[in-house]
């Protein structure tokens, strides 16, 4: 489960098990979170928020398939 604001990002390299996406020309470690959808290519956005899950680790964000747009929050 997500916790906190979702953002958009960019993904950088293969997101399987992880891999990174880019906010703001930095990069984070990502996990795909939509188990039923192939992760996406790099180059294409997704949405990335942090894990409410206190067993998950903390710099660890959860990435999910892109919101339309206007729905982000740009904190």
């Amino acid at each position: 489960m997500a916790a906190g604001p979702r953002r958009q990002a960019i993904v950088c390299t293969e997101l399987h098990p992880q891999g990174y996406v880019e906010i703001d020309r930095c990069l984070y470690r990502a996990v795909w979170t939509a188990r039923d959808e192939p992760s996406p290519a790099p180059g294409l956005p997704v949405t990335v928020a942090r894990s409410a899950a206190e067993t998950v680790d903390p710099e660890l964000l959860l990435a999910f398939p892109p919101l339309a747009h206007g729905s982000f929050d740009a904190r």
